[in-house]
C-alpha cells in the first residue's frame, strides 16, 4: 500500500485557526505539521487550532508525536487544541495512544469550535 501524500491548507473563520488534513499523517509527512501550525499562530494571542481530520487516512506513530508537538506548542501559547471528525482508521489510532481523551476530540467542526477551557492531561508523545 502507498503512502497518500498529506496536503496540510488552512482557513481562519470566526475566529479559529482551521488547518486541514488530507492524506496520511505518517513518518514521510508528520514533519512539517508542528511548524505549519506555529507558523500560523506565531501573531495570534490565545490561538484556538482545529485540526480537521475528515480526510487524513492513516496517522502513524510519527504523526502521533507530531499531534502532541502541535498541542504542547499551543499551550505554551496559552492556545488550545481541537481535532475534528477524523476518520475510523486514525479514531482507532486515537483511542489507542489514550489521546481520543486526553485532547479536545469532536464528532464535527462545528462541535470543535467551541474550545476546551483546560486540558484534561498531559499527553506524552
Amino acid at each position: 500500500m502507498e503512502a497518500t501524500p498529506l496536503n496540510i491548507t488552512h482557513q481562519i473563520l470566526d475566529g479559529h485557526v482551521i488547518v486541514h488534513l488530507a492524506g496520511d499523517l505518517d513518518i514521510a509527512n508528520a514533519g512539517r505539521l508542528p511548524g505549519y501550525v506555529a507558523e500560523l499562530t506565531a501573531e495570534i494571542p490565545y490561538p484556538h487550532v482545529i485540526l480537521d481530520l475528515k480526510d487524513t487516512f492513516f496517522c502513524d506513530s510519527d504523526g502521533i508525536v507530531a499531534l502532541v508537538r502541535v498541542w504542547k506548542d499551543l499551550r505554551a501559547a496559552h492556545g488550545t487544541l481541537s481535532l475534528a471528525e477524523p476518520r475510523p482508521r486514525v479514531q482507532t489510532i486515537l483511542d489507542v495512544t489514550g489521546l481520543a481523551t486526553a485532547l479536545h476530540l469532536c464528532d464535527t467542526l462545528t462541535d470543535a469550535m467551541n474550545p476546551p477551557a483546560q486540558p484534561t492531561s498531559r499527553p506524552q508523545p
